[in-house]
């Protein structure tokens, strides 16, 4: 039994690990602390069919927010043009990231190149960076407020991140992970450190939550 209104959450995703990440975070930020059922709040996510307008796999931190912001204006969208009402309405897009050396502006300049460059012409200082896949969250609310934020980050071996430029960015990585590795393409995650991929989009849905306006 819950005691308050509802609260209600539209994502731009029918992703079952991102409707759960998201119910998860949302119980967790109003119903973590309460004792009593009538200090609770029923949470209720909507998923909605959503393009992100970017590649399968997308490549780089400008990439994936925008695919997030894609997500989440268009169900922002649906659910004005529905006139159904909610308190907040997110996107989330994983991403590839460099990581792991203290000159990050020649870091990001190489990272660039595979969009320019056919992989057999890009010089060895790129295989020699290291890749994480990252969660790109931007969460809203009922009022405008938007918050970003970046999950933790996981290592993605790097001849995994060579098949997917190989494809033209057509292919996630993680679906090359899946098949190598025989896990869950859309859970690489789970297959390379044993904890599953809406963990991080939980935690990072939370952090941006917890950055908005407090609410009256």
């Amino acid at each position: 039994m819950f005691g308050k209104p509802e609260v209600v959450i539209a994502v731009g995703s029918t992703s079952s690990q991102k409707i759960d990440a998201v119910g998860r975070a949302f119980y967790e930020i109003y119903n973590g602390d309460k004792k009593y059922f009538w200090q609770r709040r029923k949470i209720r996510v909507i998923g909605l069919n959503a393009s992100s307008g970017v590649n399968e796999q997308p490549w780089g931190y400008e990439e994936g927010f925008k695919g997030a912001y894609n997500r989440l204006d268009q169900a922002k969208e649906r659910m004005r043009r529905d006139k159904r009402r909610h308190d907040y309405v997110i996107g989330i897009e994983n991403t590839l990231i460099p990581v792991g050396t203290s000159d990050f502006d020649r870091q990001l300049e190489i990272f660039e190149l595979p969009r320019t460059q056919e992989t057999k012409l890009l010089p060895e200082e790129f295989w020699d960076m290291r890749f994480a896949d990252i969660a790109c969250v931007v969460v809203e609310d009922n009022l405008g407020n938007q918050q970003e934020e970046a999950s933790a980050d996981v290592i993605f071996p790097a001849k995994y991140v060579r098949k997917a430029i190989e494809s033209g960015f057509r292919i996630p990585a993680g679906n090359f992970i899946a098949e190598d590795l025989n896990g869950d393409g859309a859970d690489p995650h789970m297959t390379l450190v044993h904890k599953p991929r809406s963990e991080f989009i939980k935690d990072a849905i939370i952090e941006a939550t917890k950055k908005l306006p407090a609410r009256r």
